[in-house]
């Protein structure tokens, strides 16, 4: 047996993959939406299979030992998996200060690459404001890239289509990054839609064409102003 309890509260695509992928797959390690897991999900045979996946940046890693038969094949009976929390004074590891100089070295031109122009910085993550001018910059390069498809960012305080209210007995069309579609951040209801379309362009895609055709040295782009979201008190 694996170390790990059933995953019963594993949602989204990776549990998908993890239910559907042939019983010759004895261990799935998993990665993208940063949330860490180790658990099991039984397998089109109806066996208990591990799933496991590491935090994001590396704050965490999965420590898995198993056997190996004759022929190389993992002996799923025995694999172990143990979450192993990485402490922020862990010592750096020169082998890996080493790879990764390596490859920022190999990416330097494209890491430099300018694509567009802004008059100030679009904070994120380290904005004061709920609503941060990244998170509304990227919302607008994501909607131009869904144009073709139909999308459109929300700008009433009701949320409307068509000038109608949302209705909870309609099917509605949402465009939406790949992260989010797999039930990051907590959207946990959209990793159990499976009916999709398009997904040819990445955020990154869309953020380096919105900045590439609206802006310029000349013409750059100012951060969105606040007020596109009206936050009600609970």
């Amino acid at each position: 047996m694996t170390t790990a309890a059933p995953g019963a509260k594993l949602g989204g695509r990776i549990k998908e993959i993890a239910e559907r992928a042939m019983p010759a797959v004895d261990l799935i390690v998993s990665g993208h939406s940063h949330f860490s897991y180790e658990c099991t999900v039984n397998d089109p045979a109806g066996h208990r299979r591990l799933v496991t996946r590491a935090d994001s940046f590396g704050r965490s890693f999965t420590d898995l030992r198993f056997d190996l038969n004759r022929a190389g094949d993992v002996v799923r009976g025995t694999v172990r998996a143990t979450f192993r929390p990485v402490p922020v004074d862990t010592a750096r590891q020169p082998a890996m200060a080493e790879l990764v100089e390596t490859w920022r070295a190999r990416s330097e031109d494209v890491a430099n690459r300018v694509v567009g122009h802004i008059t100030a910085d679009m904070p994120g993550r380290g904005s004061t404001l709920p609503e941060t001018p990244l998170g509304s910059f990227l919302a607008d390069a994501q909607v131009a890239a869904g144009k073709p498809q139909g999308a459109d960012r929300l700008l009433a305080d009701t949320v409307r289509i068509d000038g109608r209210p949302l209705s909870p007995d309609t099917t509605y069309k949402v465009a939406l990054n790949e992260f989010l579609a797999n039930g990051g951040n907590g959207f946990t209801v959209f990793g159990d839609i499976t009916a999709r379309e398009g997904g040819e362009v990445t955020d990154l895609d869309a953020l380096v064409t919105r900045l590439e055709t609206t802006t310029s040295a000349t013409s750059p782009a100012a951060p969105p102003a606040p007020g596109r979201i009206t936050f009600v008190a609970r």
